[in-house]
């Protein structure tokens, strides 16, 4: 399974899990970071991924075969404490929003493109006090539009009161 972690985050996001959470996990890939976050199955994760390629070549996936992207997730997550929604942000956004769903963590490494950070940003409401956002790519140099996105969302009235913030390695951890 090619995983799009930097070295370390494996381990940094399996503590950042902790165990017994509900975990809502916006862009997949291979499962390489789902499969950290169900830690030995102690979690429970929705992972949102349309499996879409970019159009804007700042993003990788834009380079990338997605149907069989989407392939290795499947298999990697079978027999594991995963559920994967098929669908893109806005619509699983509005879905969630109506069943009243709260999460306990809340693990961002979608698109990477500005519009799209963005957007995925408003699953910070969803999720519960005492919650972790954590945000990949954010320190990551070659994708600036993540913390500019993240940064303007976090610091605008509409976001969400942010009790601390951390970065681990390449991570943002907004503890709400």
């Amino acid at each position: 399974m090619r995983r799009l972690l930097w070295k370390g985050e494996d381990e940094a996001l399996v503590k950042l899990a902790g165990a017994g959470n509900l975990i809502l996990e916006v862009g997949s890939f291979e499962g390489g970071s789902t499969i950290c976050l169900c830690n030995d199955n102690r979690n429970f994760v929705i992972a949102l991924d349309p499996f879409i390629a970019s159009q804007d070549l700042v993003d990788f996936t834009a380079n990338v075969d997605m149907a069989r992207t989407q392939k290795a997730f499947i298999e990697n997550i079978k027999g594991k404490g995963i559920a994967w929604v098929h669908a893109a942000s806005g619509d699983a956004l509005s879905f969630l929003r109506s069943s009243r769903l709260r999460f306990d963590r809340l693990f961002v490494d979608g698109c990477h493109i500005y519009d799209s950070v963005k957007s995925d940003c408003e699953f910070l409401h969803l999720v519960k006090p005492g919650g972790l956002a954590i945000f990949h790519d954010y320190a990551n140099a070659k994708l600036p539009d993540v913390r500019r996105a993240v940064d303007e969302y976090l610091e605008s009235p509409t976001g969400p009161a942010v009790m601390k913030r951390e970065i681990i390695l390449s991570m943002l951890v907004a503890h709400l």
